[in-house]
């Protein structure tokens, strides 16, 4: 889990602390949306947040999970052009990167700048 909360707002940049876990004692990352750019970039990650991957390789194993399954419905396999597998590896935030989506979401989807907000996953 990941809270998030806005701590700053002007008409071109909003910043949100994260805390991972909703621990809010502990040093928060930040976020920052750009309204002008229309970007949304962790500009420090939290102490306790740590950069994954994920890999061509990755995609191709559960590209093949579910080819098993549609084999197993009698349908035919979705190739990796279909899938969209990656060209290259990408890298991300365990909990910043979930913040980043709910906000990202949030935005386009309500039209409203969130206050604050939780996402759960497991």
């Amino acid at each position: 889990m990941v809270k998030y909360k806005r701590f700053y707002k002007d008409y071109q940049i909003i910043k949100y602390y994260y805390y991972v876990e909703g621990d809010f004692s502990s040093e928060p990352g930040i976020i920052e949306v750009n309204i002008t750019n229309q970007s949304i970039n962790i500009i420090t990650h939290a102490p306790d947040d740590y950069l994954r991957s994920f890999t061509q390789k990755d995609a191709k194993i559960i590209l093949d999970g579910i080819n098993g399954m549609r084999k197993e419905d009698g349908r035919p396999p979705i190739t990796e052009d279909e899938a969209g597998i990656p060209k290259e590896t990408s890298h991300y935030y365990e909990y910043g990167s979930h913040a980043v989506r709910d906000i990202t979401k949030i935005i386009n989807e309500q039209n409203i700048i969130p206050e604050k907000g939780t996402v759960a996953w497991y």
